[in-house]
């Protein structure tokens, strides 16, 4: 049997563990799974995770375009250098999604559904968040040093000890300087002149 043929094989049984389990709160077989896809090089767009269970996975890197992990059990997950954008599908699906300490640093969650999510202590560093629905969010103690916000829909969402240094707020929606004066750092973000007023800040950040 050839190489290629093996591996195909191989993969084939990989989606069958993560189809089989679809729905089931707990599954470690699902995790290696996905992991051993990962490894793999296999695009994991548009598969259907919603309410898993996988806590500490480690998806880093990982093509998740149209992803649907609403519900899902994520926490310490790491998505480090994930793809989470819409691009050319929809966008990922993490409404009320549990992500408290996940490593999502330079992921790309454009356009992401973050609904509700609780992304409370999670490593946000670096993370594309362009045009992003994180109404509701909680974002609690999350680090956001360099992350991209611009554009992204922050209702009501929860800053509360959030390190907003570098972050870029530039055209987010809905927010208030309430919000942003719960974080931390919250002088050293990135704001509209018109929102930079609103925060008693000067004009023009400081060279």
């Amino acid at each position: 049997m050839g190489i290629v043929i093996e591996k195909e094989i191989r993969i084939n049984q990989l989606w069958r563990t993560v189809d089989a389990a679809t729905g089931k709160k707990d599954s470690d077989a699902r995790i290696q799974a996905l992991e051993k896809l990962v490894q793999a090089g296999v695009s994991l767009a548009k598969t259907n995770l919603s309410i898993a269970n996988l806590t500490s996975v480690n998806l880093r890197g990982a093509n998740l375009r149209g992803v649907k992990l609403s519900g899902a059990d994520l926490i310490i997950a790491n998505l480090s250098s994930a793809d989470l954008s819409s691009a050319e599908i929809a966008a990922a699906n993490l409404r009320n999604a549990d992500l408290r300490s996940a490593n999502l640093s330079s992921a790309d969650l454009d356009y992401a559904n973050l609904i509700i999510a609780d992304l409370s202590s999670a490593n946000l560093s670096g993370a594309e968040f362009i045009d992003a629905n994180l109404s509701n969010a909680e974002l609690r103690s999350a680090d956001l040093n360099n992350a991209n916000l611009s554009g992204a829909d922050l209702n009501n969402a929860n800053l509360s000890g959030a390190n907003l240094r570098g972050a870029n707020l530039s055209g987010a929606k809905n927010l208030t300087p309430e919000q942003v004066k719960a974080a931390r750092n919250w002088d050293k973000a990135i704001y509209d002149k018109d929102f930079r007023a609103k925060l008693g800040l000067p004009s023009e950040p400081a060279k």
